[in-house]
């Protein structure tokens, strides 16, 4: 559908390495003349405030349409994003610890209210907070030096923003449903992202795992390293679609994982000890 972790900040998503930096911002514009759909794979929290344009959300079934001056919350995750061509918006990321440090800061009861809680969550912001942020992002500019700590004190600033508005505590069930919902199940998650390009320390986050416990638990379930698991379970599929489907074997390529033809087809026939081709073929 779309493509997976765009480069050009200009208009597209950018991701940022949360595992070497725990705190960042994107800014996101949209040049294009048209709108444009992106898949995205949040492996931290991040909390995108839109100020031009509309954003097509989509998690699951739920379709969430994000415009001027409203922030979405989300919590790690695959989504998709369909958006207008004078989209803007800014972007800011974060990991476990700054969320849960705000939490035991702010919060003297610890307890769900909301029980109906989604990975995402919406709402409306006053011109005071845009404002705020808006000043806050030209002190991170002009000091470099101190942008780590600059991102943290934003982030902490409009979760506190947002927090003197939760008159119904929503935003604190929403919070504990992140916090407590850390560690997924390794089987959804490798087959969730089977045919997504992503490093260990990716998959090791989206499943609420440190690396190291990643590993372990990974050779526990499935008596193999997540590589190889990747690797046979991709060339299975490609297999499959050769044998049913009428798509050619370039398509297959990219529908599997691969970025490159020749690397598929060499991995390929070391599996099958023949060439997709003449599987296709026969």
């Amino acid at each position: 559908m779309a493509k997976q972790y765009p480069k050009d900040i200009k208009n597209e998503y950018k991701i940022p390495d949360v595992f070497q930096n725990p705190y960042d911002i994107t800014l996101v514009h949209n040049e294009n003349v048209d709108e444009c759909e992106y898949e995205i794979i949040e492996t931290s929290y991040c909390i995108e405030l839109v100020l031009k344009g509309k954003n097509e959300f989509y998690h699951g079934d739920k379709i969430i349409v994000l415009t001027e001056n409203q922030i979405q919350f989300r919590a790690k995750g695959k989504y998709y994003a369909k958006i207008s061509k004078d989209y803007e918006s800014i972007l800011f990321y974060f990991n476990n610890s700054l969320l849960k440090d705000f939490v035991n800061t702010h919060f003297s009861v610890k307890k769900m209210v909301n029980s109906n809680i989604q990975n995402v969550y919406t709402l409306d912001v006053c011109d005071s907070v845009i404002k705020s942020i808006h000043v806050l992002l030209d002190n991170i500019a002009e000091n470099n030096t101190f942008y780590p700590c600059l991102t943290k004190n934003t982030i902490e600033q409009l979760l506190l923003q947002i927090l003197a508005n939760d008159k119904d505590k929503s935003l604190l069930s929403f919070l504990l449903f992140v916090l407590n919902d850390t560690k997924k199940d390794l089987i959804n998650i490798m087959n969730d992202y089977l045919f997504h390009d992503l490093s260990n320390k990716e998959l090791a986050a989206l499943s609420g795992r440190s690396l190291s416990s990643f590993n372990n638990e990974f050779k526990k379930v499935f008596n193999t390293t997540p590589k190889k698991w990747i690797y046979n379970k991709r060339l299975e599929k490609a297999y499959q679609l050769l044998k049913t489907t009428d798509k050619n074997i370039t398509e297959i390529c990219y529908d599997v994982g691969y970025k490159d033809l020749s690397h598929f087809v060499k991995t390929f026939k070391q599996k099958y000890k023949e060439s997709p081709s003449k599987i296709k073929r026969d």
